[in-house]
């Protein structure tokens, strides 16, 4: 649907599944919250792959987002730190979807690992692997 925001722009907004509820994105911001998100940049408190102890502000994003259907990046904080080196993970998944790198390899209750930004779910070796 295209949308009018003002009497010269208008912009095209999609609606998707995201954690399990209808939300609708201007088509062009789509997957596009880490390139904008502090957290994103090499904070050394962001730890998403280990909940337990990742940044308290991190969290409580997290749980409002997922709660209320939204995406929420930081664009500042407080409490930011970069890293000194840059992190990485062993292993990068990648959804066959959507491309998100937002995997939740928790497993659901059937078993299964889903992506965070399209709700797609499938058992782990199904997401892409990338190394």
């Amino acid at each position: 649907m295209k949308v009018k925001v003002n009497l010269t722009k208008e912009v095209n907004i999609e609606m998707y599944k995201h954690h399990d509820k209808d939300v609708y994105v201007q088509t062009e911001l789509k997957g596009k919250h880490r390139e904008h998100c502090l957290c994103f940049m090499n904070c050394k408190k962001f730890t998403p792959d280990d909940r337990e102890n990742n940044c308290k502000i991190a969290n409580t994003v997290f749980k409002n987002c997922v709660e209320f259907g939204i995406t929420t990046p930081v664009w500042e904080c407080s409490q930011y730190e970069t890293c000194s080196e840059e992190k990485t993970s062993k292993v990068v998944w990648r959804c066959p979807q959507c491309k998100s790198h937002n995997i939740l390899t928790e497993k659901r209750p059937n078993g299964d690992s889903y992506c965070i930004d399209c709700s797609y779910a499938e058992a782990t070796k199904k997401f892409v692997s990338e190394e």
